[in-house]
């Protein structure tokens, strides 16, 4: 009858530890998809933040009236932007980055507004590569590798040549049309 006891308490004690187990391994489960949870949401606000959070766009740090809407003092006029006409293409650039050991190869093309304005990018073209040239070999390779740091590449080249001495205004686009860092 001892035996008979033990051994039904065996059975039981087995039994009990199968509903611990079941009840571990569902708290593992849990544990595991909060987890997933917790890592998507990081990674789908890291990828929110690098798509919008990091663009400055000037009126971030503006303040506002209580209504939430910019004050009047600070609104800033929409400039009118012209369409562009055509675009002028430099020759390749080939420049070594800020980083040491890489290199980036590319092609760029400006637009311009009015047909006339390609004679005055052609006079200026040696500013104009220098300009560039400047602005291309102050750059590292992982700033540029981004989407925003191409963008940001872009407006910087757009606001150089538009400061050189008789091309106020004249530079509407900037275009890459190759882009290989090497």
């Amino acid at each position: 009858m001892a035996e008979s006891n033990a051994q039904s308490q065996g059975v039981g004690s087995q039994e009990g530890g199968g509903d611990t187990k079941k009840k571990v391994s569902i708290v593992k489960i849990l544990i595991l998809l909060l987890l997933a949870i917790v890592v998507f949401g990081g990674v789908a606000a890291g990828v929110l933040y690098f798509l919008y959070g990091t663009e400055s766009s000037g009126t971030g740090g503006a303040s506002k009236t209580e209504a939430g809407k910019p004050q009047a003092s600070e609104a800033l006029p929409t400039p009118v932007v012209p369409t562009v006409v055509s675009t002028y293409e430099l020759k390749p650039f080939i420049v070594n980055l800020a980083d040491s050991g890489s290199y980036l190869k590319t092609t760029i093309a400006l637009g311009y507004g009015v047909a006339e304005q390609e004679q005055l990018l052609k006079s200026k073209t040696p500013q104009i590569r220098d300009a560039i040239l400047t602005i291309l070999s102050s750059k590292s390779a992982k700033a540029l590798s981004t989407k925003h740091g191409k963008m940001k590449l872009k407006d910087d080249i757009h606001k150089a040549l538009n400061q050189l001495p008789g091309l106020t205004n004249v530079v509407v686009s900037v275009y890459f049309t190759e882009f290989q860092i090497l």
